[in-house]
């Protein structure tokens, strides 16, 4: 799998090791990584032939991560140009920042809501949600994006709840409860073998 991820170079300090860390992670897991912040990791021979022949690189890999705790002109044209070319997108904020709100509502979309995917990370669950993506990238599964509404009666103790963990993890209510779900169904052996 190629991936290419971007970062903002403007990144100072501890967020450039959490960079580091990010592709170190992605090499060892086995994925070719390209990036602009690495020379070195600009060269392939699927690159140099695409430049040859005028393709664009976008049409060379097969995702795109971008750490987005720091958002640039850049990121936006990369985040723009893989929606169009329909290339599965990580875009990875760290979880004390905010998420840009026309970002959140681009992730919403029903066309551009199928690529994106936005996640807030703490430094000890950037490999998970890396895992995660990397794993429906390569199934081939495009997100779904939620379209039932669906109206659920809960008690004061739960709606607590949901509201400190929603906090907690930077989502919403909506959201973090679908997670769960999700969580559910695939850790159900008898869904799956229903399916």
């Amino acid at each position: 799998m190629k991936i290419y991820f971007y970062a903002n170079p403007e990144m100072r300090g501890g967020r450039q090791k959490t960079i580091s860390r990010i592709i170190s992670f992605l090499k060892a897991s086995g994925v070719t990584v390209f990036s602009d912040s690495s020379p070195s990791m600009m060269i392939d021979q699927d690159l140099e032939n695409a430049q040859k022949t005028g393709q664009m690189m976008i049409s060379q890999i097969d995702a795109v991560i971008i750490e987005g705790t720091v958002p640039s002109f850049e990121s936006g044209h990369i985040l723009a140009l893989s929606i169009a070319s329909k290339k599965p997108i990580l875009y990875f904020v760290q979880s004390k920042e905010n998420v840009d709100v026309n970002l959140a509502a681009l992730e919403k979309d029903k066309v551009a809501g199928k690529y994106l995917t936005i996640e807030k990370y703490a430094e000890k669950d950037i490999e998970t949600k890396i895992i995660h993506f990397l794993s429906t990238t390569e199934k081939g599964e495009i997100r779904q994006i939620p379209n039932i509404k669906f109206t659920l009666r809960i008690t004061q103790k739960i709606e607590r709840y949901l509201q400190w963990k929603a906090r907690k993890f930077g989502f919403t209510k909506a959201d973090f409860l679908r997670n769960a779900i999700e969580e559910m169904i695939e850790s159900d052996p008898e869904y799956k073998a229903k399916k």
